[in-house]
């Protein structure tokens, strides 16, 4: 199947071991101090996430700013040892 490359952030090099998918949900907390948002999201098949709310780190954090409690996001994730770490996110 096809999928759309990820955007690249240049200096920022995940590797390509580092499994990512695309999501969407609803922003249900933010965490501005400690760089986290929490997300009712929909399944993720590509990372194997069941449809869950989770809070998940971001980064970078300014990320935080464009984003509310109660918003519908799209988002892109990828896996880290410790868990989900989104580097995209913005309101549909």
């Amino acid at each position: 199947s096809m999928t759309p490359p990820a955007l690249a952030h240049p200096g920022e090099e995940h590797g390509p071991s580092a499994p990512a998918g695309h999501g969407q949900g609803v922003v249900v907390a933010v965490d501005t101090n400690s760089g986290t948002v929490t997300l009712q999201h929909g399944a993720i098949p590509a990372l194997n996430l069941p449809a869950t709310t989770t809070e998940f780190k971001v980064d970078p954090a300014t990320l935080l700013d464009s984003i509310k409690v109660g918003d519908k996001v799209t988002f892109d994730i990828t896996m880290a040892d410790d868990g989900g770490e989104i580097t995209a996110i913005e309101p549909n």
